[in-house]
């Protein structure tokens, strides 16, 4: 048995029935015993002991001991709170991580609130600032921490949750507040591989369906990456993967059960892809020259008259392919750096 466990908080007031009434009405606190010189409550495993002041001078002026609350809607509960006798110290702070307040209440005690914010919210905050997400694991591949840095202010703020504890992951790419992951198999090659969606701001994953595939591939021989907001009904996820002479595509939304995959011959200039992104209706892979329209339904080899310069080269050696190959690359990652660079957030 412990030597000791926690019993519970007690705070000294005036009118106890009155102070009672406000914890069981703004904050929801049911109240096992309450007298006019004594009461216990409770919120969940904490109890809350209410006794009544042996002298008038009960007045607390400092900000010690705060008591903290995670409400669902930040702006009603202050309201309550503030008609049962309370008042804002300070205003409503819209962070990135969520919303929070101080409240000085019966008596001078200090509660704190927070409220995680809506995507919406957090979307707004985007424009004034830019984040870099970082992780990363132990020699296990478990991820043990996960933070946000300002880039601007270079402020570092940690995302408790979410990531954490996952193991093998395979950052693909970010766009729109979400990043996008894959789990690195037990075993590899593999045929069966997962993507979830991630928001580091609101702490929200969202699971796609297992991709299951004809043959075993390795982890390098797959990228994925998706196309808007996951909050727009158009959002799609792109998977492109590269088996034995043959190049996969799989496409799916959020809430499909199966991805939708089409299949296409492996040309000679296949190796394995580098990353891929989406711009302008199109899905494009950096690792030789090809790109899939969406609206098309179709997979397309970039043609003599979208190769940069005069003329496509008419050698097929190596050096000419591999320097052709080379500045098509160089131009679409000038073209889309801030989707497919390791793990920085795209905001826009």
């Amino acid at each position: 048995m412990a030597a000791a466990s926690f019993r519970w908080i007690l705070q000294l007031h005036k009118d106890v029935p009155k102070a009672a009434k406000f914890y069981s009405q703004g904050l929801d606190f049911s109240v096992n015993i309450c007298t006019p010189r004594w009461a216990e409550l409770q919120s969940g495993p904490l109890k809350l002991a209410l006794m009544q002041s042996p002298s008038d001078n009960v007045k607390q002026n400092g900000y010690s001991s705060l008591l903290s609350f995670t409400v669902n809607d930040i702006n009603s509960t202050v309201a309550k709170l503030m008609g049962l006798g309370a008042e804002l110290d300070g205003s409503i702070k819209y962070e990135i991580h969520g919303k929070v307040a101080a409240m000085r209440c019966i008596d001078g005690h200090m509660i704190g609130l927070y409220g995680i914010s809506t995507i919406n919210e957090v979307v707004s905050l985007m424009p004034e600032v830019a984040w870099l997400m970082r992780f990363g694991c132990g020699f296990d591949g478990i991820i043990s921490f996960c933070n946000l840095i300002s880039i601007s202010t270079c402020k570092t703020i940690d995302v408790e949750g979410g990531i954490k504890g996952e193991k093998r992951l395979l950052f693909q790419t970010s766009r729109c507040c979400w990043v996008l992951f894959g789990r690195g198999p037990e075993e590899s090659p593999n045929q069966c591989y997962s993507f979830f969606l991630y928001s580091p701001f609101t702490d929200e994953i969202i699971e796609l369906p297992k991709l299951d595939l004809d043959c075993a591939i390795f982890p390098s021989s797959l990228v994925a990456t998706f196309s808007l907001s996951l909050y727009n009904p158009d959002c799609l996820v792109f998977c492109l993967h590269i088996g034995d002479r043959i190049i996969g595509i799989s496409t799916c939304r959020s809430g499909d059960e199966t991805w939708k995959t089409l299949k296409f011959q492996r040309f000679p200039s296949s190796n394995r892809p580098r990353s891929a992104t989406y711009l302008d209706g199109s899905f494009y892979c950096v690792f030789s020259d090809g790109a899939f329209n969406v609206a098309l339904q179709e997979w397309t080899l970039i043609g003599e008259s979208s190769w940069p310069g005069s003329a496509y080269p008419t050698s097929n050696s190596p050096v000419a392919l591999r320097r052709w190959t080379t500045l098509l690359k160089r131009i679409i990652m000038a073209r889309i750096w801030s989707s497919i660079c390791s793990p920085e957030l795209d905001l826009t």
